[in-house]
């Protein structure tokens, strides 16, 4: 069909070409193969250029604005040669994914979400789902996973102009075909909704060097941790190392290690040298770690402290919001290595698992990598976490596991902090996602969950005075304490009844 159709509706912003041709053909009462949409239309590595033509025709577009809602827009480093079958693209041959609540209202699906490194819909959110496959009763991601999406398709954005970008990609490819040759049921160590969605998986796309996962569900297991990993040094190296362990150590995948350049995976992976592996043994260390492990548990004897009165970070005198940039990674690794101090006697690789899930962490520095294996601990590890123990005790104990649990959530006290904040930046707009960093950072000690986020709470508290400053800390206190206080009344409403209980027996 070449010619104008009577009812054209505007393109939605990023909206699929075919999902608009077939809006189009539903408003106009004709058959989409009379638009020459054909099943194997998508079985195309690309967009048939007669159709591409035969579309702009008929909806009245010009051929740059058609181009622009098809995935040919994006280099070659993303997509692949148009119509050829490439290893390490993104490109989703023969498959369609859909939003289960937008298309299903509007009809309409993105550009984007025809790629395998956009596997969620961040307007409602959703993962997204085939029309061909069983759904996934999953719940709507978090906000962790929603922003590591935001920021893929900002990077996928920019890949358009900038070849570093496209090259990025490329990179998050390799690696999460180096992962999911050995990824399992515990590996990699996953967070939040991505563990539950992990979870709820009966099956794995385990070899993505010839094409990416089909489903959604596969995707976003791999998508999301190893996008980070690439924003991370030392979890890029954690996931590069674990995983050219795991595969070196399965013979059934030994031709992966042999015909694939993992070597080239990430330049900078060996920059460190020599020490950049595990250390040593050495008696030293290991007669250190034992002398400070002894002296954290007759600590804890003398005065409670628990693996809940552990912070994320470690700030220190000077740091009133968040540490330097180049002591945060480091101020996280103190924290698990403290954590696993702190919970028990055991320490080994599992307790370290459960020290990051316990702090919502992912990551491995040395210091950590060092004890979980039993290799004992340094001296300025050692020195730093000394000292941090007795800073939280000196602090009274505050309980910022608790604190992290009421703040991750508190979109009322988002929006009462949002409001002062805009008052004293009358001239700029605040925006609410900065407030909410702000909140979790300040109070609970901890990194975002996405490093991009920090920045622009960085900038709102350096605009703080101390008067300000001093208000938003009692704003917070006063409602974590309203929050916490049913508890303890209806605690203490049960002792009283168990005590008349016993009274009237």
């Amino acid at each position: 069909m070449t010619e104008l159709l009577p009812i054209r509706p505007d393109p939605a912003p990023g909206e699929d070409l075919y999902s608009l041709a077939e809006r189009t053909a539903v408003l106009n009462g004709v058959r989409p193969a009379a638009l020459g949409l054909t099943p194997g239309t998508l079985a195309r590595r690309s967009a048939n250029p007669a159709v591409v033509k035969s579309l702009g025709a008929a909806l009245g577009l010009s051929p740059s604005v058609v181009r622009a809602m098809t995935v040919d827009v994006y280099p070659r480093a993303v997509t692949g040669r148009p119509g050829k079958s490439q290893a390490r693209s993104w490109r989703l041959p023969g498959v369609r994914w859909t939003c289960p609540r937008c298309t299903s209202t509007t009809g309409i699906y993105l550009r984007d979400w025809q790629l395998a490194l956009h596997p969620l819909c961040v307007a409602c959110p959703s993962l997204l789902e085939r029309t061909d496959d069983a759904r996934l009763d999953a719940l709507p991601p978090d906000r962790r996973a929603v922003a590591t999406q935001r920021r893929i398709a900002d990077t996928l954005a920019k890949a358009r102009i900038h070849r570093r970008y496209a090259l990025e990609l490329r990179r998050l490819y390799a690696l999460i075909t180096l992962v999911a040759l050995t990824a399992d049921d515990e590996w990699p160590l996953l967070l939040g909704w991505e563990a539950e969605i992990r979870e709820a998986l009966t099956d794995r796309h385990s070899v993505w060097t010839k094409v990416p996962a089909g489903r959604p569900a596969h995707a976003v297991v791999l998508v999301m941790e190893c996008s980070r990993a690439l924003e991370n040094r030392q979890t890029r190296r954690r996931l590069v190392q674990e995983g050219w362990e795991r595969l070196s150590d399965d013979p059934a995948l030994a031709k992966y290690a042999e015909r694939l350049d993992w070597n080239g995976l990430l330049p900078d992976i060996n920059a460190d040298g020599p020490s950049s592996g595990i250390p040593v043994w050495d008696v030293d260390a290991w007669r250190r770690y034992r002398a400070l492990a002894q002296e954290i548990a007759d600590l804890q004897e003398r005065t409670g402290l628990r693996g809940d009165h552990i912070p994320v970070w470690d700030r220190r005198q000077g740091e009133v919001f968040a540490p330097p940039d180049d002591c945060r990674a480091q101020r996280v690794e103190l924290a698990v290595v403290t954590h696993m101090l702190v919970s028990g006697a055991v320490h080994n690789r599992d307790t370290e698992r459960r020290s990051r899930v316990a702090l919502g962490v992912t990551g491995s520095g040395w210091t950590t990598r060092r004890l979980a294996h039993g290799r004992g601990i340094a001296t300025r590890a050692a020195h730093d976490i000394r000292r941090f123990v007795y800073a939280l005790v000196e602090d009274g104990l505050v309980d910022y596991a608790e604190r992290r649990q009421h703040l991750a959530e508190a979109p009322g006290l988002a929006r009462h902090l949002h409001r002062l904040f805009q008052l004293w930046n009358a001239d700029d707009p605040v925006p609410l996602e900065a407030v909410e960093t702000w909140i979790w950072v300040a109070i609970t000690c901890s990194p975002p969950v996405e490093d991009f986020l920090l920045d622009p709470a960085l900038e709102l508290d350096r605009r703080l005075d101390p008067e300000q400053r001093l208000l938003l800390h009692q704003t917070v206190e006063e409602y974590l304490t309203d929050t916490t206080r049913p508890a303890l009344l209806v605690a203490e409403r049960g002792d009283v009844v168990a005590d008349r209980g016993e009274a009237g027996a």
